[in-house]
């Protein structure tokens, strides 16, 4: 790991250590797991993000969300054949309206969007997912600077898992970031994402 990377990789500890603190000044330390997760204190849940020049966290009690995730990147223009790498094909339509109006490009928004999601997963399906497995619906396309975005299906194997995962993306200067908050609900086929075995 380089000192940079080292350094950014402190200044997202010491940023959920500063999010924990508001809860309980007594919180100090945040161990990892054997894959670099944070493990965080009993009755929380967390997210870290990195990138060069920045460093953020979101801390959040388990009672209020299963998971939380959070993303940031610097706003860079990426080669057209990343958004099919990132994006599913039914997420292109909005994506690409956020950009037709001068937004980050379609798979940078996707990028970010994805991970926060990614993250905020994690804790209740103990699994690493691919750009692919997850499918979401964008909306607020008609804005370039941010909007909305929520979880519609996630392709993988598991049976039945009721929930909701919402999210919003946004720039502020030459950042892009995102959060996402997933809740398991009571069963009800409107709000619930779909798993689909794939």
């Amino acid at each position: 790991m380089s000192d940079l990377r080292r350094r950014e990789f402190a200044w997202g500890r010491a940023c959920a250590r500063e999010a924990l603190a508001r809860f309980d000044p007594g919180f100090m330390s945040i161990g990892k797991d054997d894959n670099g997760v944070p493990i965080w204190p009993d009755g929380f849940c967390g997210s870290i993000a990195h990138t060069q020049g920045m460093a953020c966290a979101v801390v959040c009690p388990v009672g209020q969300v299963t998971g939380i995730g959070v993303d940031v990147e610097r706003i860079c223009s990426l080669e057209s054949y990343m958004a099919s790498t990132i994006c599913r094909k039914e997420e292109m339509p909005a994506l690409h309206e956020i950009e037709r109006r001068g937004g980050p490009a379609a798979a940078l928004v996707g990028f970010v969007a994805k991970e926060a999601a990614f993250k905020a997963l994690y804790p209740r399906l103990r699994q690493f997912l691919e750009f692919h497995d997850v499918y979401l619906t964008f909306s607020d396309a008609s804005s370039h600077l941010g909007g909305r975005f929520s979880l519609a299906e996630l392709f993988i194997g598991g049976g039945n898992l009721p929930a909701k995962l919402d999210g919003r993306w946004a720039c502020c200067g030459e950042f892009i970031f995102a959060g996402a908050e997933f809740h398991l609900v009571a069963s009800d086929e409107n709000r619930c994402t779909k798993i689909v075995y794939a």
